[in-house]
């Protein structure tokens, strides 16, 4: 259930595909971004991640996440995971290291699991 992290990364290479290829396309999906900005709905989805992989087309620096799982949740057909995610990112000669706390819902859909809302803690330095 750490799928999302690879996707992540791309993301911030400019590239939204890996993203939107783990939310379900239906349209009952929500995400709160890092800047506490909602998000509904596939299209809304679609049109968020576009913008986050445009912005970041001028991006000079690396960047690498990492996850650790602090709780799961499962039912029959859903799962909730609450992760720390670690950011590390490198500009020139310089690293920047940060955390968030996300909160990722997923369902099962179609012999899959897609995610169906995702919600991002604004990321702060690690100590």
């Amino acid at each position: 259930m750490v799928g999302h992290l690879p996707a992540l990364a791309q993301v911030m290479r400019a590239n939204s595909a890996p993203m939107l290829a783990l939310w379900s396309e239906q349209d009952d999906v929500s995400y709160c971004d890092p800047d506490a900005h909602p998000h509904q709905g596939r299209a809304g989805l679609v049109a968020y991640w576009q913008r986050a992989a445009q912005r970041n087309s001028d991006a000079p620096g690396s960047l690498e996440v990492r996850a650790e799982l602090i709780m799961m949740q499962r039912s029959t057909g859903m799962i909730c995971t609450f992760m720390e995610e670690h950011i590390q990112i490198r500009e020139n000669d310089q690293i920047l290291r940060l955390k968030a706390l996300s909160t990722n819902i997923y369902r099962y859909e179609g012999q899959r699991w897609r995610m169906i809302h995702r919600h991002s803690g604004s990321p702060v330095e690690e100590q």
